[in-house]
C-alpha cells in the first residue's frame, strides 16, 4: 500500500506520439475530478495519448482500479511549444532564473484559490532585474527544500529579501557583482585617500599621547582637553572627506524597529478602542492634584507623629513603685522653702544695687520710634567712656561692684543649684 503524495509533477515525454497526437506540454494545462491514491508515470501517460484525439477535451484514464475523467484545456500549440522552448532556453542559460521558476511552480502547487495575492505576489518575481534575480535566485538555494507545512513561511522570506534588495538599491548601495564591475580609482584619488589616510593615523597617535599626558592647569588656553578637542573635530572632517570620496557612509545607518502598542492602548483605555486618548485633559490635571493632597496629608500626620514623640519622650505618665521623697520627707521641705526665700532676697538685692547705681549716674532711658535709626556707633563709644571717667572718680565703685556681681553669683547658685 502506497502512501498519499504531497504533490503531483505531470511531464511529458520527449518522444514524438504517433498520429500526431497533442503532448502534455506547456501549451495545455491538466484539471483532476478526483484525488489520485497511487502515481504510475507510463500506464498514465499511454492511456492519455491513446484516448485523447484532435478535437477531444476530456477523457477517462483508469489509475489501478478507479477510473477518473481529465480534462484538457487547448491553447495554441505552435505559440507555446515556442514559448516553453524559449523559456527552456533561458532557464538553461541561467540557473538563478530557472530556481525562481522551479520556487514558483512548487509553491503553487500548495496554494489554493484563496491565495489569488500571494500568488500574484510570486508571479511579480519575474519582472525584476536581472541582477536582482541572480540575488534572489542565490537565496532561494538556500531556503530550498519547500514542503506544505512550510510553504508559507518560505515565501514571506524570499518576499522579504526581495524588498530588501530593492531597499539597499534604491540607497545606492551596490551588489557584489555590480562592485566588481566598477572601474578602478583614478591615481590622483588613490593619492588623495593615502594621504588622508596617513593623516588620520598621526593625528590618532597625538590623541593618544594627549590622554595619557597629566593636566596642566598653568597653561588654560592650551591644555590637554583643549588640544584634544581641537584633534578630535579635525579627525572627523578628515574621516567625513575620505568616506565621501570613497563613497561609504560616513556615519551608521539604523534600522528602525516599530514595536506594536495597540496592546498597550488597549490596556491602558478599557474599551478596547486604541484610537481613543487614554485620559481626557480634566482628568490629567486633577489626577496628580488629588495625589499630591494625599500625599501631603500623609506627611503632615507623620510629621505631627514625630512631634508628639519628641515632647513625651522625656515625661513619663505611667505610675511607677518608687514614691516621691518630697511628700514624705519634711525636713526636704522646709530646706527648700528656705532656699526659696533666700533666692528671692538676693535677688532683690542685686536689682536694688542697680538701680541706685543707675541714679547715681544720672542717667535716662532714651526713647527711639520704630521708624528712626538707633544711635551711631561713636555715640555709643562716648556714653561708654563717660561711664568709665565717672567709675574712676569714685575708688569705691569697683568693689561694689565686685560685690554685686558676688551676691547675684550666690542668687544664681542659691536658686538654681539650692544649699543643702
Amino acid at each position: 500500500m502506497t502512501s498519499e503524495p504531497e504533490c503531483v509533477y505531470l511531464s511529458s515525454s520527449d518522444e514524438e506520439v504517433p498520429n500526431k497526437q497533442p503532448r502534455l506540454s506547456d501549451a495545455t494545462s491538466v484539471q483532476w475530478t478526483g484525488k489520485l491514491r497511487s502515481v504510475q508515470k507510463k500506464p498514465i501517460q499511454s492511456s492519455i495519448t491513446t484516448c485523447l484525439g484532435k478535437n477531444n477535451t476530456e477523457c477517462d484514464v483508469s489509475v489501478g482500479t478507479s477510473k477518473r475523467r481529465l480534462t484538457i484545456n487547448r491553447k495554441n500549440t505552435d505559440t507555446a511549444v515556442a514559448s516553453s522552448s524559449s523559456s527552456s532556453r533561458e532557464d538553461s542559460g541561467s540557473p538563478c532564473q530557472s530556481s525562481i521558476s522551479k520556487f514558483i511552480s512548487s509553491c503553487e502547487a500548495f496554494l489554493t484559490p484563496s491565495t489569488e495575492k500571494i500568488r500574484k505576489k510570486l508571479h511579480k518575481l519575474y519582472g525584476l532585474s536581472p541582477n536582482l534575480k541572480e540575488e534572489i535566485g542565490k537565496f532561494i538555494v538556500t531556503v530550498c527544500p519547500i514542503r506544505r507545512e512550510n510553504v508559507f513561511t518560505k515565501i514571506k522570506m524570499v518576499l522579504d529579501e526581495v524588498r530588501k534588495c530593492e531597499a539597499s538599491a534604491e540607497n545606492g548601495e551596490k551588489t557584489p557583482k555590480e562592485a566588481e564591475l566598477l572601474p578602478p580609482l583614478d591615481e590622483v584619488l588613490e593619492s588623495k585617500l593615502k594621504k588622508m589616510d596617513k593623516a588620520m593615523t598621526r593625528i590618532h597617535s597625538k590623541i593618544k599621547e594627549l590622554r595619557e599626558r597629566e593636566v596642566d592647569l598653568d597653561d588654560e588656553d592650551n591644555s590637554c582637553y583643549l588640544l584634544e578637542e581641537r584633534l578630535t573635530q579635525k579627525f572627523l572632517k578628515i574621516h567625513g572627506m575620505y568616506c565621501k570620496l570613497q563613497g561609504a557612509p560616513a556615519k551608521f545607518k539604523s534600522s528602525k524597529i516599530r514595536f506594536e502598542e495597540k496592546e498597550i492602548i488597549v490596556f491602558s483605555s478599557g474599551d478596547g478602542n486604541p484610537k481613543k486618548d487614554v485620559m481626557s485633559a480634566s482628568y490629567s490635571t486633577s489626577l496628580p492634584q488629588d495625589c499630591f493632597k494625599k500625599s501631603v496629608e500623609v506627611m503632615k500626620l507623620a510629621r505631627v507623629g514625630q512631634h508628639w514623640d519628641s515632647l513625651h519622650g522625656y515625661v513619663d505618665d505611667t505610675p511607677t513603685s518608687i514614691p516621691d521623697q518630697l511628700t514624705k520627707d519634711e525636713e526636704l521641705q522646709r530646706k527648700l522653702q528656705e532656699n526659696m526665700k533666700l533666692g528671692e532676697e538676693n535677688l532683690e538685692k542685686v536689682l536694688n544695687a542697680y538701680a541706685t547705681q543707675q541714679e547715681d549716674l544720672k542717667l535716662e532711658p532714651e526713647e527711639y520710634d520704630s521708624g528712626e535709626e538707633s544711635p551711631n556707633d561713636d555715640e555709643d563709644e562716648e556714653g561708654t567712656n563717660a561711664i568709665d571717667d565717672k567709675e574712676s572718680e569714685d575708688g569705691n565703685r569697683p568693689l561694689e561692684l565686685s560685690r554685686t556681681l558676688a551676691l547675684a553669683r550666690g542668687t544664681e547658685q542659691f536658686s538654681f543649684g539650692g544649699r543643702m
